[in-house]
């Protein structure tokens, strides 16, 4: 199973993101298209804040594991 977690600051603000796991690869050629899909959104979302916002996020990734956390400050 693929999880999002969402993280926030203390008054509420998105800090970062998380996304982990697999949807069930072995199981079917639709769940290899949400694994795609998902690693997609995610890897987009920090081409686009390093990109467009300027912004150097705090990136790990490994195979079904991305985590994105946005600079203190």
């Amino acid at each position: 199973m693929t999880t999002i977690k969402v993280y926030e600051t203390a008054l509420g603000m998105i800090r970062g993101f998380e996304a982990s796991g697999h949807a069930g690869r072995a199981q079917s050629r639709r769940n290899d298209l949400i694994c795609c899909a998902v690693s997609v959104l995610t890897q987009t979302c920090v081409n686009a804040l390093e990109a467009v916002a300027g912004v150097e996020p705090v990136v790990q990734v490994h195979d079904g594991y991305l985590r994105c956390l946005l600079p203190a400050g």
